[in-house]
Parts: structure tokens; C-alpha cells; sequence
């Protein structure tokens, strides 16, 4: 029982001081992260979002030179961080996919950037159908296909 607690607070530090890290988000709360930039990190996670699902539905491969367009990106500090991205990549022949993807990080558990759920929607040439990134998660979820773990 000690040892559990003493997990439990490990964790709990953790968690608060990578919120500290994050900014002014507190540990739970889930922040909405600006999507006007892709930095290096998170267009890594696309590709990888993109290449997971690839080998999961070859039928929908996407090029992994196609030009993803972030919709939405939110992070959450429980424990560790989970990240979601919402975005679009538009293919030849007017086609564009919906993409959702849910992203763990507990690097004291060995878990970096984890895609724990991934989600993708055909969404025939109409990126912009689904603008807020709020519906686009809604829409992807509730009619694409999804894949749970790596």
C-alpha cells in the first residue's frame, strides 16, 4: 500500500509540474492550443497519425508529402498528457480526409507520443464543411473509421 502511494504521488508531481511546464493549465483542464502554426512536433504526430492509419486501411493511403491543415490541436494534463488533433489533408482527384487523432505522453512510463485512438473520414473534396474543429471532431468520430492503440 505504501509503494501505491508513493506511485500516486510521484504521479500527482509529475502532473503538476509538467502543467507548470504547459503554461497556466492546471492539471485536468483541457486547453485548446493555437492552430495557425504546426511546429515541428505536432506535424510529426500528423505524419505518424497519418502513416498508423495508412496501414491500417491501405485503401485510403494518404501521401505522406500531402500538406496536412491543422483544424484543431487540445491537451489535457492527467497523469501525463493527452493531446488531440483534428485536421484535414486534401489529395489528388478533389478528395480530402478527416483525420482525429488522440496522442498519450507519459515518458516516465515509456509512452511518447502514443496515438491511443485515430479516426478517419473521407470527407469528398469539402474540407470546410466541418469548420469548427469542434464539429470536425463530432463528424470524424461519429462516421469515419477508427482504430484504437499502436
Amino acid at each position: 500500500m505504501k509503494a501505491f502511494a508513493t506511485i500516486v504521488v510521484v504521479a500527482t508531481l509529475l502532473a503538476v509540474a509538467t502543467a507548470g511546464v504547459r503554461g497556466s493549465q492546471m492539471a485536468g483542464q483541457v486547453k485548446r492550443e493555437d492552430v495557425r502554426v504546426i511546429d515541428v512536433e505536432t506535424k510529426q504526430i500528423i505524419l505518424k497519425t497519418v502513416g498508423f492509419l495508412n496501414k491500417k486501411l491501405p485503401s485510403l493511403a494518404t501521401p505522406e508529402s500531402a500538406v496536412p491543415q491543422l483544424l484543431g490541436k487540445t491537451t489535457q494534463v492527467v497523469a501525463g498528457t493527452l493531446s488531440t488533433f483534428t485536421f484535414t489533408i486534401p489529395t489528388q482527384n478533389n478528395k480530402s480526409y478527416l483525420y482525429y487523432s488522440e496522442v498519450w505522453d507519459a515518458p516516465w512510463e515509456g509512452k511518447n507520443h502514443q496515438i491511443t485512438k485515430a479516426c478517419i473520414l473521407d470527407s469528398a473534396g469539402d474540407p470546410q464543411a466541418c469548420k469548427p474543429a469542434a464539429r470536425c471532431n463530432r463528424l470524424v468520430l461519429s462516421k469515419g473509421t477508427c482504430f484504437s492503440d499502436e
